[in-house]
């Protein structure tokens, strides 16, 4: 059964790590457009972009927190169970 939370939570940790990936990039994305825009000659125009999120750097973050998400449930919970003396 410790396993198997441990999955769920990693599950979760992996869902939460890829759509805080996912949005990170889009605001940071943003951000950087908006400067162009504003160092731009006329002041607004004339630049177009792209924003990009491949799936390997979705699926790197995921994998990131699949591991960290498993491994940290596992801990707290191998050091919460009291085992019989």
């Amino acid at each position: 059964m410790l396993y198997f939370k441990s999955f769920i939570v990693a599950l979760l940790a992996a869902l939460i790590t890829s759509v805080i990936w996912v949005l990170f990039r889009e605001l940071t994305a943003a951000v950087e457009m908006s400067r162009m825009i504003a160092a731009s000659p006329e002041g607004s125009g004339g630049i177009a972009g792209v924003i990009v999120v491949t799936e390997a750097s979705v699926l790197a973050g995921a994998l990131v927190g699949f591991v960290v998400g498993f491994f940290w449930n596992f801990r707290r919970a191998s050091r919460v169970r009291q085992f019989p003396r």
